[in-house]
C-alpha cells in the first residue's frame, strides 16, 4: 500500500508540474499580464483551447460573432431577457477581442452574473441557512436542487462536493452567502465543462472525429433558438432538413424522436441528437426491423414496447424498474387494444411501424 501511495503521489506531482508549465506557456504566448494570469490560472489553458477553436481564421482575435459563440459554449450568456439585452449592448461596442481582453470580459460577465443572481436562489440560500449570512455545504446543495440548478446524476453531485471542498478555504464547512454564490457559479461552469468532455467521449464512441463533433454541436446550438439545451420537434425538423434528406416525413421523424429520447420528454438533447446524426450518416437507426410482421404481443421486444409508450406521449423515467410484460400490457392499453387478441387479427396492424403510427395518432387525440 505504501508503494502504491508513493506512485500515486509521484503521478500527481508530475501532473502538477506539467499543468503549471502549460499555464505559463499560455501566458507567454498570449502575453497575458501577471494579475490576469493569477485570476484565471486554473483554467487558462482550457480557455485558450476554446479560444483557438472558435478563432476560425486564426487571427488571434475574436470577431463579435465568434465572441457570442464562445460565450454560449462557456455558458456565461444570461437567460434573463433584460440581462441579455444589456450584454448585447455591451458587445455592440466591441469589434474584436484578443485573448487578454476576452479574459477580462469573461471576468466582467462572471461578476455581473454573480451580482444579478436569481432572486429564487437568494431566497433558497436564506431558507437553508443555519445562521444569518452563513450556510452549510448541504444547504447549498439543497438550494441548488430547490431552484432546479442542481445536478441530476451522482457524477454531478460529486462535482458539487468537489467544488465546495475547494472553495471551503477555512475548512469549516460553512460559507458566507457571497461565498456560496461564488461557489454556485463555479459549480455550474464545472458541470458544463464536464458535460462537454463526456459528450466528446460519446462522439468518439459513435465514430465522429473532433471536427465532426464541433460541427454537430455548432449545428445544434444554431437551431436551439430558445437556448433550452434541447430541440423541440419544430427545431429538429429544421435541422434535419438542413443536414439530411428532406424526404424524411414528420411521422418518421417523430418515430426517431421516440426511439432516441431516453426519458420520453419529447425533446432531444445534444447526446441524443448526435445519435440521430449518426443514423443519417449510416442510413441505419430506428427503421431497422420496422417492417417486421408482429404476429403476437410476446414478439414485441422491450425496446419496441418503450418506443410505443413514448409515441403515445408517455414519460418513461421509471420504466426501467418494471417488467417487460407489465410494460407490454401498458402499451396495449394505451393503444386501446385487446391483449387477448393477437395484433395480426387487426386488419390495420401488420408491422411494427403500424403500431408506432397508431401510438402517434393516440397521442395527437389526447
Amino acid at each position: 500500500m505504501k508503494t502504491y501511495s508513493g506512485k500515486m503521489s509521484t503521478v500527481a506531482e508530475r501532473w502538477q508540474v506539467a499543468s503549471s508549465a502549460l499555464e505559463r506557456q499560455v501566458q507567454e504566448v498570449r502575453k497575458v499580464k501577471e494579475s490576469t494570469f493569477r485570476a484565471f490560472r486554473p483554467e487558462i489553458w482550457e480557455l485558450d483551447y476554446i479560444f483557438r477553436r472558435v478563432d476560425e481564421d486564426e487571427s488571434g482575435a475574436l470577431s463579435r460573432d465568434e465572441i457570442r459563440q464562445l460565450f454560449k459554449e462557456l455558458g456565461v450568456i444570461p437567460k434573463n431577457p433584460q440581462q441579455k439585452f444589456e450584454l448585447d449592448e455591451r458587445l455592440s461596442t466591441v469589434t474584436e477581442l484578443d485573448f487578454e481582453q476576452f479574459l477580462a470580459l469573461v471576468g466582467e460577465l462572471r461578476t455581473y452574473r454573480e451580482e444579478q443572481k436569481d432572486v429564487a436562489l437568494s431566497s433558497a440560500i436564506e431558507k437553508w441557512s443555519k445562521e444569518e449570512d452563513r450556510i452549510a455545504a448541504k444547504g447549498i446543495s439543497r438550494a441548488l436542487d430547490e431552484t432546479g440548478r442542481g445536478p441530476k446524476d451522482r457524477f454531478g453531485q460529486l462535482v458539487v462536493t468537489k467544488v465546495l471542498v475547494a472553495e471551503d478555504l477555512e475548512g469549516s464547512g460553512m460559507f458566507t452567502w457571497k461565498a456560496a454564490r461564488r461557489g454556485i457559479v463555479k459549480i455550474e461552469e464545472q458541470l458544463r465543462k464536464d458535460k462537454t468532455r463526456r459528450l466528446a467521449e460519446r462522439a468518439r464512441d459513435l465514430g465522429f472525429s473532433e471536427e465532426d463533433f464541433f460541427k454537430i454541436t455548432k449545428t445544434f446550438d444554431s437551431v436551439d433558438n430558445d437556448g433550452s439545451g434541447a430541440l423541440s420537434f419544430a427545431e429538429l425538423r429544421a435541422v434535419i432538413d438542413s443536414v439530411a434528406d428532406k424526404s424524411c416525413s414528420d411521422e418518421d421523424l417523430k418515430i426517431m424522436i421516440c426511439t432516441v429520447d431516453l426519458n420520453g420528454t419529447g425533446s432531444i438533447e445534444i447526446e441524443e441528437f448526435m445519435e440521430m446524426y449518426r443514423w443519417f450518416m449510416d442510413q441505419t437507426g430506428p427503421f431497422d426491423g420496422i417492417t417486421e410482421t408482429v404476429s403476437t404481443w410476446q414478439n414485441l421486444s422491450r425496446g419496441k414496447v418503450m418506443i410505443i409508450l413514448k409515441c403515445c406521449g408517455m414519460h418513461v423515467d421509471d420504466a426501467e424498474h418494471e417488467e417487460t410484460s407489465v410494460l407490454r400490457n401498458k402499451a396495449i392499453r394505451k393503444l386501446g387494444l385487446n391483449q387477448q387478441k393477437d395484433p395480426s387479427s387487426y386488419s390495420n396492424l401488420s408491422t411494427v411501424k403500424d403500431l408506432y403510427t397508431m401510438a402517434l395518432e393516440k397521442a395527437i387525440r389526447k
